[in-house]
């Protein structure tokens, strides 16, 4: 599956997590639905698990919303697209990520 391209992907856009959080790109989430993995990352899997992390690269602005996400899998990361932001939680946000770098 490839990124919608009939869809305006932003990354400076923010939407609420299925808990109603605030969440942005660039801050982590948790994915609460497995997703399949799209290429280019540096493992292969067809799968990315529940409950991985990742970090929101681009957010469409229209609803329903959608994600393209860089996941943590394994060893590297793998990549999501359209993935629904009701099936997402908000993990870490930008902010904390670069306190604790």
């Amino acid at each position: 599956m490839t990124i919608d391209q009939s869809r305006k992907w932003l990354t400076d856009w923010h939407f609420r997590d299925r808990n109603g959080a605030d969440v942005k790109a660039y801050d982590d989430v948790q994915l609460h639905a497995d997703a399949t993995s799209v290429s280019p990352g540096t493992v292969a899997v067809d799968m990315i698990p529940a409950g991985s992390v990742g970090t929101v690269i681009f957010v469409t602005e229209d609803e329903p919303v959608w994600l393209s996400i860089e996941c943590d899998v394994g060893d590297g990361f793998a990549f999501a697209e359209n993935f629904p932001a009701t099936d997402v939680t908000l993990h870490r946000t930008a902010e904390e990520k670069r306190q604790n770098a």
